[in-house]
């Protein structure tokens, strides 16, 4: 019954991240064709709000991983370990390189915008959907951790 409810809470908690990065990464596309402006304005108002739940989300994805993985059976702990694997290297990407960006998009003042903001823009775009892709992965062998018997 542990590792069951273990192995769905990570899950859980892997896949909302996963879900969550996918849902930005999407609309970070159409976000493109915003102006200078109004994608400032648009992808600071997005930081607020992330910056108050991916700590908990992180913190939440670290312990249900670890926690899986004590009481999962071997076959089992291989597949949660690298799913935990790949959510470091998401945090690892969010603090390396898009915190980083989004304290600079922060500083922006409308009429004060950068002549090269496109290009920190799209090197935002880049980190996110290779962490993205690293909470895809990292959910996939979570889920197939619960179903390794």
């Amino acid at each position: 019954m542990a590792q069951e409810i273990t192995c769905f809470v990570a899950v859980t908690a892997v896949g909302l991240m996963a879900g969550i990065m996918l849902g930005v990464a999407l609309t970070q596309q159409t976000a493109q064709q915003l102006s200078a402006e109004c994608w400032t304005a648009r992808q600071n108002c997005s930081d607020r709000l992330f910056r108050k739940i991916m700590p908990t989300t992180f913190i939440l994805i670290l312990l249900a991983s670890l926690s899986a993985i004590v009481v999962l059976h071997p076959a089992a702990k291989l597949w949660m370990g690298v799913s935990l694997i790949a959510s470091l290297l998401v945090i690892v990407i969010t603090m390396a390189f898009e915190v980083p960006l989004n304290n600079k998009f922060a500083g922006w003042e409308p009429e004060k915008i950068p002549d090269d903001w496109q290009l920190l823009r799209n090197a935002w775009l880049r980190n996110h959907w290779l962490r993205t892709y690293f909470g895809i992965a990292a959910f996939l062998f979570s889920l197939g951790a619960c179903f390794t018997r």
